[in-house]
């Protein structure tokens, strides 16, 4: 009996619990790589008590190195239980496996997630420092951590690109990107995650 009150309790406490983290890995080389529309089912372990935010973020790449590199991870389908990862990959870009980090809270008041989007046109993306607003308005400075959640750049030059947060403020943040290294990038978006717990 100790040991069901044991479990009970922690269920109560897991169901409460307003952030959780995780990372999972897709796809592999040679035979299970990244298509149009890899996608599977994250589960939390744990219920939430309402239908949390979920942010995704690349933690690495397996790419093929002549080829161009074209990666976008996302969301879709959220429950108190769970979602939906996608991962796509296109033309002539070949991706065997991703690791892929992801972020769900149901503490708007305290984490928020969101997503930028910088496009080049061709070229490589807008370097010039750009406004993030947050959705609402925290009560004061949040901490922010960023991630690439798509790369599109075309061609076999390295890609190398940096991300840095200038002016943090209660109501966003002010984002440079630094360091972009590839001619062929074609646009990049990056996740954001924002926290004032202290």
């Amino acid at each position: 009996q100790v040991a069901q009150c044991s479990t009970i309790a922690k269920a109560r406490w897991c169901s409460a619990m307003p952030t959780t983290c995780g990372t999972v890995k897709i796809g592999s080389w040679p035979d299970n790589s990244i298509g149009e529309d890899t996608a599977f089912e994250v589960n939390f372990g744990l219920d939430f008590e309402i239908v949390p935010a979920v942010s995704v973020q690349l933690a690495a790449i397996d790419a093929a190195s002549p080829n161009s590199k074209r990666i976008e991870v996302w969301a879709s389908d959220e429950t108190t239980s769970g979602f939906r990862l996608h991962a796509r990959t296109w033309e002539d870009a070949a991706t065997y496996g991703l690791k892929v980090s992801w972020v769900a809270t149901s503490d708007l008041a305290m984490v928020q997630l969101g997503t930028h989007s910088l496009s080049g046109g061709g070229s490589s993306p807008n370097l010039d420092a750009e406004t993030v607003n947050f959705p609402r308005s925290f009560a004061c400075s949040p901490d922010i951590v960023f991630g690439f959640s798509a790369i599109d750049a075309a061609g076999s030059a390295p890609v190398c690109s940096r991300l840095e947060s200038l002016d943090t403020h209660a109501r966003g943040f002010v984002l440079k990107t630094r360091d972009a290294v590839s001619a062929g990038i074609q646009s990049v978006s990056m996740s954001w995650i924002a926290s004032a717990s202290p």
